[in-house]
């Protein structure tokens, strides 16, 4: 397998290609997207093969991701596949001092609300947060995820 990127850091790809067959076994398109004030990458687009034989893939692009840039995001339309992914990162970054927050996109100024782990724990925080995201509420694509290096 070879790992590749196309593109730059602001606006490209990351394809997986499986050498031997000669096919693409996972693509993530991702951007640069001004939220917040804020420059952040997130990923537009995301793909895999259903014959791929690696599942720790899709983790290591995202860690790839997040260490080329200081925030990174959920896109605005999530799948319940990519909903349990983005909550696992986040879990992960949370237990690895990064900082996660939910970012309100609105008209006039968008917000973020971190998770402070003094004031609550992380599963608590999630439950309350998560509904908003997970809404099927038209109002819920402006909600996104955020994990950042530092906090904003």
């Amino acid at each position: 397998y070879i790992l590749s990127r196309y593109g730059d850091w602001n606006d490209g790809q990351i394809v997986l290609i499986d050498t031997e067959e000669k096919e693409i076994m996972y693509l993530v398109e991702f951007k640069k997207i001004k939220l917040y004030n804020t420059l952040m990458i997130t990923q537009s687009k995301v793909w895999r093969s259903n014959h791929s034989p690696l599942v720790n893939i899709v983790s290591k692009i995202f860690e790839i991701l997040l260490n080329h840039n200081k925030i990174i995001c959920s896109d605005s339309e999530q799948t319940e596949n990519g909903r349990d992914f983005w909550l696992r990162r986040m879990s992960d970054a949370a237990n690895n001092n990064l900082f996660v927050g939910l970012l309100e996109e609105d008209m006039n100024e968008d917000t973020i609300e971190w998770f402070d782990p003094k004031e609550q724990s992380y599963i608590k925080w999630i439950k309350l947060h998560s509904d908003k995201w997970n809404s099927t509420d038209i109002d819920h694509t402006r909600f996104r995820f955020v994990i950042s290096k530092e906090k904003y």
